[in-house]
């Protein structure tokens, strides 16, 4: 795969910044969306992304409400990665049950390697 184009999906500026430099290094191009409204109008323009970051506490959807949003993104060929802030996210959410590529817990000492990984 060549180096993926990222949009990460965050209503904390700070989580986009720490998602964005340690991605830098391994993505083409990276870009943000602060709720699933302005996601969804970047998501579906041509040329999109690779890869999608979503955030599951989103300011306009609640976390089963993304969990129904994921099968959406992966439909278009996408793959997507769940971040979360809450640890353990739950044990009905897996990346099994929620069809995501991976869920990442924020706050993983070894959230680096993972958010490198998911985009390889």
């Amino acid at each position: 795969m060549n180096a993926p184009n990222v949009l990460i999906v965050d209503d904390h500026p700070q989580w986009q910044c720490i998602a964005a430099a340690i991605l830098k290094p391994v993505t083409a191009r990276i870009q943000f969306a602060a709720t699933w409204a302005e996601a969804l109008l970047k998501i579906n323009r041509p040329n999109g992304f690779d890869v999608v970051m979503l955030d599951l506490g989103l300011p306009d959807s609640p976390a089963v409400n993304t969990l129904e949003k994921v099968e959406i993104i992966k439909k278009s060929g996408r793959k997507v990665v769940l971040m979360t802030g809450s640890w353990p996210p739950g044990a009905a959410i897996t990346p099994e049950t929620s069809k995501a590529d991976g869920i990442l817990y924020k706050g993983d000492v070894q959230m680096a390697e993972k958010l490198v990984a998911f985009c390889q």
